[in-house]
């Protein structure tokens, strides 16, 4: 975010190795909570878990962690839990090896690094949406979901950086995701590549992956075995004096069956008044044949209370194209053509 932001999240981002300035044996914990409620004008659930009994299943918590090993060599890892899950998880852990100022070769589970905020998806102090839009990062893989992003993987990658004016890294990465979704859903063999460059206005990025992709439905059946998946996105986010801007685009395509094709889009205008940084919001999602396909429109206020303290209030109507097909929101009651969310949030880093 642009104003909303505190010096402790450059330590809380997950793809941050320690100063190489650091000593050997340093250790640096961190970590964030958010509690977040949110309910719906409609009995049909958003995101399987939202409808019009409000729900605090979007509350969690993270713990990390960043050892300075010597010179060349960190590591760092992250313990997490969400309330709608239930349970403590490794939601990332790695090791860095830096041979020089400009390269970092990561080992192990570590953030996808697709996206504009993707790598602080679960840190709401770094962007102006009670939660970024999930038109774009619905993480979950499966049916109802369009199978564009995800939290992480297993795997390597390599970061190459450098530039003056102009700020730029180079990531590739190749790895495997099997470990977050239901059972029989599986990402292997996957191969991407991130390219970004920013100055102190502009970020900008652009990236390709290509993996195998298998699925599973909550019956059993197997939807896609091992299948080709590819995507391609582009993104920048802009500040300029008091305005903020976001802008995204992603496109998945599955070469055996085109019902898991998806594309979605999103663009977001904040203004910073003070402690307050209001936003609007307009987003698409094309996919599953048809079944996905929506836009919503969202009004977002953040206020920061603190240096490191952060609330939210959020209102997000969403607009299916087939009120009747389940999607982000399930199948809506007959008459409805749309349904309305509203959403509260506190996030703390410390």
């Amino acid at each position: 975010m642009k104003r909303i932001h505190t010096p402790i999240v450059g330590l809380l981002l997950c793809g941050t190795a320690i100063s190489g300035q650091a000593l050997a044996g340093d250790v640096a914990l961190h970590g964030f909570i958010r509690s977040a409620y949110d309910i719906s004008n409609s009995e049909s659930k958003y995101l399987e878990t939202i409808d019009d009994r409000g729900s605090f299943g979007d509350t969690l918590a993270g713990l990390n962690y960043s050892v300075k090993v010597n010179p060349k060599w960190s590591v760092a890892g992250q313990l997490f839990a969400k309330a709608s899950e239930g349970e403590l998880g490794l939601d990332w852990a790695f090791a860095t090896f830096t041979p020089n100022d400009t390269t970092a070769i990561r080992f192990g589970r570590q953030k996808y690094p697709l996206g504009l905020v993707t790598e602080t998806i679960d840190i709401g102090t770094t962007y102006p949406w009670t939660r970024p839009p999930q038109e774009m990062y619905r993480t979950e893989l499966g049916g109802e979901s369009p199978n564009l992003i995800i939290e992480s993987f297993d795997g390597i990658s390599a970061v190459f950086s450098g530039g003056d004016d102009w700020e730029y890294n180079v990531q590739p990465f190749f790895g495997e995701n099997n470990y977050t979704f239901n059972a029989g859903n599986y990402i292997r063999q996957m191969a991407g590549i991130k390219l970004e460059t920013s100055n102190d206005m502009a970020t900008l990025q652009a990236g390709y992956v290509s993996s195998k992709l298998t699925i599973t439905d909550e019956s059993g059946t197997l939807k896609l075995d091992n299948q080709t998946k590819t995507s391609y996105n582009l993104g920048a986010k802009l500040e300029v004096d008091d305005f903020l801007a976001y802008v995204e685009y992603i496109d998945s395509k599955v070469s055996s069956d085109s019902d898991f094709d998806s594309t979605a889009s999103y663009a977001t205008l904040a203004y910073q008044t003070g402690a307050y940084l209001p936003s609007v919001t307009y987003a698409q999602l094309e996919g599953s044949g048809g079944d996905l396909d929506q836009t919503s429109f969202t009004l977002a206020v953040a206020y920061q209370y603190d240096v490191s303290t952060v609330f939210k209030a959020q209102w997000k109507r969403i607009e299916p194209d087939d009120p009747t097909t389940g999607g982000l929101v399930s199948a809506l009651p007959a008459g409805d053509d749309t349904a309305d969310i509203a959403s509260f949030t506190m996030d703390l880093v410390f």
